[in-house]
């Protein structure tokens, strides 16, 4: 049977891994540019650990490693994106990203995440089955969450942003028993994403475990 997974949109983010383990960010501050959430060099790179946790017994086992790097820059309409390659929970990934005042888009204007739009529908993702009938499986409403939520992660413990994914099933306005997210932090980035496979219901997760900047 066809497996999909609820796709978080990934920002990836990086910082210094000179960084002292399980230090909490007790600075922050929803007044900082988006900028602070990406800083973004060619060279950069972050490795995450991912799990799949079984949905009947909560048992998670480690499943992939993930490397991604930032491997160029490049113009579009006079402004300058940056391209990060490598993979998400096993499988091949790429995204083009900038920073636009209190955003991060991509290259279709599309917000990937966003400061002082507190609970306010920002994007929303149509997933469809991919056959012949192209139906639509489901759709997911992301927001962000105030700051407050601790994150415990292979480079430390922080308080964090939270870029959410609300689902919700095809004709049905009611939203699905389970969400995903993106956890941000301050002069860091992504240090954890959660989602779930639809078909099976299981959880999967991944976590920062290494990472370098220039």
């Amino acid at each position: 049977m066809k497996k999909y997974f609820l796709p978080v949109l990934v920002i990836f983010l990086v910082f210094s891994c000179s960084r002292e383990k399980y230090k909490e960010d007790d600075n922050l501050s929803v007044n900082n540019s988006a900028a602070a959430y990406l800083p973004m060099n060619v060279g950069n790179y972050w490795i995450y650990q991912a799990y799949t946790c079984n949905r009947q017994d909560k048992n998670c086992r480690p499943s992939y490693i993930d490397s991604v790097y930032i491997t160029k820059d490049t113009t579009i309409n006079r402004n300058t994106y940056y391209v990060f390659e490598g993979t998400r929970f096993g499988a091949p990934y790429k995204a083009v990203l900038r920073d636009s005042s209190n955003f991060i888009v991509n290259e279709k204007g599309q917000i990937r995440f966003a400061l002082d739009q507190w609970n306010e529908p920002l994007y929303t993702h149509v997933q469809v089955s991919g056959d012949q009938l192209n139906d639509t499986l489901y759709t997911v409403e992301y927001h962000m969450e105030k700051p407050g939520k601790k994150v415990k992660t292979g480079v430390g413990t922080y308080n964090a942003l939270l870029f959410k994914g609300m689902v919700y099933l095809k004709n049905n306005d009611t939203p699905y028993s389970k969400s995903m997210g993106n956890f941000y932090v301050r002069n860091i980035g992504l240090i954890k994403e959660e989602s779930f496979y639809f078909g099976s219901g299981d959880l999967i997760h991944r976590d920062l475990i290494r990472y370098k900047i220039d």
